[in-house]
């Protein structure tokens, strides 16, 4: 630039007028046109894009962005950094950014958030020993935006609270949520026969649990049942004394059947003896149960002498089972030979010495003899149990017999001589007397 003399601008350019000058000058303005810069902004990037020398009055060419802003898509340049100043695309054509001369233009780059991948993880916990269970969700959410997935309830489990997190524009964002179990009561009601139940108290939901019944004796488990409906499993012992299950979510009472047990009675009752009335066959534990007595017993020669439990007849008589009582029963009868009277009439005469007054069945007696049973005048004809002195004549009781005797004596008058001294005479008609 500079002025000149002539209209063409050409030949030394004038600066000032020398001194001495004269006549008119006319001089002519040469403008040259201003330079200026455009920079690039990566307005958050990584990278750098070259700065532009531009002509005013001169066509230039937007530049390309080199710069890199990850989870990010370049989509333009602009006069402002928010945005809200001129837009120009990479390759637009443009002039006149400055009018002044080494004047710097900033062009911010501009930025829209991408779609990036998220992950969320929902660990739902094991029970002790086993592996926890992981469900993992693929989501997507704009880079640097703040990402608060939903969480996934499941029956059993506590569901845990939100969490936000800003979204990192590489696709790493992860969220993890740890749902644990929810603890549940396990309990059982009271029943009859039941002294401890083993097993009651809290759990995890999901648990396997397992329940034992110590029982009293007498009694019988007919079933479990829980009042939530889980299904129980009784197989493991015969005895139905232990109950298997998977606890559901919720607490739950068990209800345990119980039922006392009724057993037999067996009765021995020895050779020859029976029932002449009614007996128990059996009795049921908790309820008193009354043993048959000599009303109900008979045994030709013997009288009832109470039930054992063992055939020597040992320990105490047993006349009836208790409440408490348990298990099958053998009984024995015990038994004792009857003793009978005998009575003796002896129509006059007498016994002399000791003699028997009473027998014992399956002993017998021996009746007083001959020589011991003395009547003056008579001679013993022998014992008969009738009062006429008929039939078969007695000299002992037999082993087999049984009740009482009455023995009748019978007697055969002396016979006696008699011897006449005449002392010389005679007796004429001689009668015996």
């Amino acid at each position: 630039g500079g002025w000149f003399n002539n209209a063409a601008l050409t030949g030394t350019s004038y600066s000032t007028v020398q001194a001495g000058t004269y006549g008119a000058l006319t001089l002519y303005p040469k403008f040259t046109a201003n330079t200026y810069h455009i920079a690039y902004n990566g307005n958050g990037a990584d990278g750098s894009t070259d700065t532009q020398t531009a002509v005013y009055g001169k066509n230039l060419s937007i530049a390309s962005c080199s710069f890199t802003k990850t989870g990010y898509s370049f989509t333009g340049w602009n006069t402002k950094e928010d945005g809200s100043g001129t837009a120009f695309r990479s390759g637009d054509v443009t002039r006149n950014l400055s009018d002044k001369n080494h004047d710097t233009v900033t062009l911010y780059a501009q930025w829209k958030a991408d779609r990036v991948s998220c992950t969320v993880s929902h660990v739902y916990r094991g029970l002790a020993g086993e592996a926890d269970e992981t469900v993992t969700e693929s989501k997507t959410a704009d880079t640097d935006s703040v990402f608060t997935p939903a969480v996934k309830p499941r029956t059993g489990f506590v569901s845990p609270a939100l969490q936000s997190v800003t979204v990192k524009g590489d696709g790493s964002t992860k969220v993890t949520y740890l749902y644990a179990r929810k603890n549940y009561k396990v309990s059982v009601k009271d029943a009859d026969g039941i002294q401890l139940v083993s097993g009651t108290g809290v759990y995890p939901f999901g648990s396997a649990v397992t329940l034992r019944a110590d029982r009293e004796n007498g009694y019988s488990i007919l079933s479990w049942s829980a009042d939530t409906g889980i299904t129980v499993d009784t197989s493991a012992q015969k005895d139905k004394t232990q109950a298997d299950f998977i606890l559901g979510a919720s607490d739950v009472v068990f209800t345990i059947e119980t039922m006392p047990n009724t057993y037999g009675i067996t009765y021995t009752l020895s050779e020859g003896a029976s029932f002449t009335g009614e007996h128990p066959s059996s009795y049921t534990h908790g309820t008193q149960t009354v043993l048959p007595d000599e009303s109900v017993l008979e045994r030709k020669g013997y009288s009832f002498d109470g039930w054992y439990d063992t055939p020597g007849f040992t320990g105490s008589r047993i006349t009836k089972l208790s409440e408490s009582a348990y298990g099958y029963k053998n009984l024995y009868a015990k038994w004792v030979p009857k003793d009978y009277a005998i009575r003796y009439v002896l129509n006059g005469g007498s016994i002399t010495g000791s003699y028997e007054t009473a027998y014992r069945f399956g002993v017998g007696a021996s009746l007083p003899a001959d020589s011991a049973v003395k009547r003056n005048g008579y001679l013993f004809a022998g014992w008969y149990s009738s009062e006429e002195c008929s039939g078969s004549r007695y000299s002992q009781i037999g082993t087999s017999e049984t009740g009482e005797k009455t023995f009748y004596a019978k007697w055969s008058p002396n016979t006696y001589s008699i011897t006449y001294i005449t002392d010389g005479g005679t007796i004429k008609d001689r009668k015996e007397v």
